[in-house]
């Protein structure tokens, strides 16, 4: 008997055959699925990288033409929407690309102006803006999703999204950012010697995550050889043939614009005005134009690059388009350039009363319409000037014959007649140094008269008793009595008159000339009181106390004591006469336009006088002082 009874059909399939072909059938299905999933995953990437690159062309080309539209600039365009170029007048051209990086041409590199920043187009979180100038200002953000539960069988699921912001007032602020380096622009500018260009330079600092700002206004450009090139707000100027560069720094980096200047040298530079006059107190209105002239025969206008200086400013003040004369003198408004020079002679000049009064060499201390010197009275003035206008008389009828005045000064002007008859009066400086001015005629008939020093009279001289120490010289004719002393020379132009029988040696010592050199009197009028203000505003009292320093203005004034008291510092303004009696010591300045300054007895005087008329008289003194150094000082 059969266990199992045989249970295959002679027509069917055996249960192992079926179980073998379902094995197999299993097999080649699992191969055939196997292989068509992964061709299905190399269809998708492919696709997929695919469109990732027509996905950034075109959103690269939205960028452009989002940019374009949002400026007013002429802006052109590569078809490709791969680069742009901005134009604005009076601006550098700014060139703007992006160009398929060398990694991966998913990628794409941004160029300003071919300079290459460290911005990926697609890299995760970008940010970048674009600029031409302050007012329009484009960001745009460019950003990379990346799935985070991408696989490598899968792909990554990528989108790029931008968007663009225009006329910003500043750029959207960075997430993070590290600054990797900075630009200038334009890198490179050529131009001739002479020659002034726009250049509207600009700096930008780029950051590691593709930000770039603008950091003109936060850099201070450095000319490495200022003798090449001058660099000016918005313009570039060319000085002398050669090579520069422009540098600037900003945070530990530095970046640099290349200069190139062809062409002549400068010969010189000219300057106008070339001479300026001006009183003292006085304010003009003073402008300057400087020229540059190469070698190339070119002139230039180089005003705007120079800056005046003034060589004494005790003298001018220059300012604001303005010069002022502050006290007498010469002085200059010099300009340089490039080792060149120019300048303008200016001349202040001021009273010239006070201008003689403060001089340094032999100043007047002495000016009246009339003198009298009297008596046993001296003026004294050995590095001085004394002027008269009319004349010096000793004659006066309440003074006793035989006079012994003595006017012992440097330089005499008497702006008249110089009588001498009776006394024994002294005049000059008895070394021979002085110089005095006659204008009219001079006599020294009677009396043992002492003239030293050279004197030059415009009339006639008639000589008796007089010693002649020094040189006279007559513009006119010569009168000689008995008993004159000729111990120098006098020369006279007209004729000589002397009496019968006269002493041959000493008609020896003159000489008849054909002509002598004319002088000139200083041509100075005794100057008027200021307004009563004017001195109460400058300290001056009416208070008529004797003191040191006082500063006296009012009527007639008179100082008198014999105790011999000192006063210093005075200076006394008087509308009146100005009297000083007794053994007074006074030093200052009296001014008297309107009176008569009278210093008598035993008084003395050291200082300056400026008066109507002056009498010294008695046993007095005047004798020069230098007081002041400044015209404001005077009393008038």
């Amino acid at each position: 008997m059969k266990l199992f009874p045989n249970w295959r059909n002679s027509s069917g399939m055996t249960l192992l055959e079926v179980l073998i072909s379902l094995a197999l059938f299993s097999i080649v299905t699992a191969g055939i699925f196997s292989l068509l999933n992964g061709n299905n995953n190399v269809f998708f990437r492919e696709t997929l990288n695919a469109h990732l690159r027509q996905e950034s062309r075109t959103s690269v080309n939205q960028i452009l033409k989002t940019i374009q539209e949002a400026h007013d600039e002429d802006i052109e365009v590569d078809p490709r929407g791969l680069w742009m170029r901005i134009d604005s007048p009076g601006k550098p051209e700014t060139l703007y690309e992006l160009t398929a990086s060398a990694d991966d041409p998913s990628y794409y590199d941004l160029y300003i102006n071919k300079t290459r920043l460290p911005v990926k187009v697609l890299s995760s979180g970008n940010k970048f803006f674009i600029k031409d100038d302050l007012t329009k200002m484009v960001t745009v953000n460019l950003t990379y999703l990346d799935d985070a539960t991408q696989t490598a069988d899968t792909g990554p699921t990528l989108a790029l999204k931008a968007s663009v912001l225009p006329r910003l007032s500043k750029p959207i602020s960075d997430i993070t950012k590290t600054l990797w380096k900075i630009i200038t622009c334009p890198e490179e500018i050529s131009l001739q010697v002479g020659e002034t260009v726009g250049f509207p330079f600009q700096a930008f600092s780029v950051y590691s995550n593709g930000a770039v700002e603008d950091i003109t206004s936060a850099v201070t450009p450095v000319i490495s050889d200022p003798t090449i090139v001058t660099l000016t707000s918005g313009s570039i100027t060319g000085l002398t043939p050669g090579t520069a560069t422009i540098y600037v720094s900003y945070q530990g980096f530095s970046a640099s614009t290349k200069v190139n200047v062809t062409g002549a040298s400068i010969e010189a530079i000219s300057i106008e005005p070339q001479t300026v006059h001006l009183q003292v107190g006085q304010t003009i209105d003073f402008s300057i134009e400087v020229k540059a002239k190469y070698a190339d025969g070119r002139i230039t206008d180089i005003t705007s690059q120079v800056e005046p200086t003034v060589s004494d400013q005790s003298i001018i003040a220059l300012e604001q388009g303005k010069i002022t004369g502050k006290k007498s003198g010469i002085a200059y408004v010099i300009v340089s350039y490039q080792g060149l020079s120019a300048q303008t002679t200016v001349t202040v000049t001021g009273d010239p009363l006070k201008e003689y009064i403060l001089r340094q060499e032999a100043p007047l201390f002495l000016f009246g319409n009339k003198l009298s010197v009297t008596g046993s009275s001296r003026v004294n003035g050995t590095d001085a000037t004394a002027l008269i206008k009319d004349q010096i008389d000793n004659k006066n009828t309440s003074v006793p014959f035989g006079d012994a005045v003595d006017v012992n000064t440097k330089i005499i002007f008497i702006d008249d007649h110089l009588y001498f008859d009776g006394g024994s009066n002294k005049i000059g400086l008895q070394d021979n140094t002085s110089k005095t001015y006659i204008k009219g005629n001079l006599t020294t008939w009677n009396g043992r008269h002492e003239l030293y020093g050279d004197i030059y009279v415009a009339g006639n001289y008639r000589l008796k008793d007089a010693i002649v120490y020094g040189n006279i010289y007559v513009n006119g004719n010569l009168e000689l009595g008995w008993t004159p002393t000729i111990k120098g020379t006098i020369y006279y132009t007209g004729t000589l008159t002397v009496p019968n029988n006269y002493d041959s040696s000493i008609v020896k010592k003159t000489k008849k000339v054909t002509g002598l050199d004319d002088f000139q009197i200083p041509n100075f009028s005794i100057p008027n009181l200021q307004q009563d203000s004017w001195y109460f505003s400058r300290g001056y009292t009416s208070d008529p106390t004797m003191k040191n320093n006082m500063k006296y203005f009012g009527n007639s004034i008179s100082f008198k004591n014999w105790g011999d008291p000192y006063c210093n510092n005075v200076t006394i303004a008087s509308k009146g006469n100005i009297t000083l009696q007794g053994n007074l010591h006074f030093s200052g300045i009296l001014f008297a336009p309107n009176g008569k300054v009278t210093i008598e007895d035993s008084c003395t005087f050291q200082g300056i006088i400026v008066a109507n008329q002056v009498s010294v008289t008695g046993n007095a003194g005047v004798t020069f002082q230098r007081i002041i150094d400044d015209e404001s000082k005077l009393p008038f």
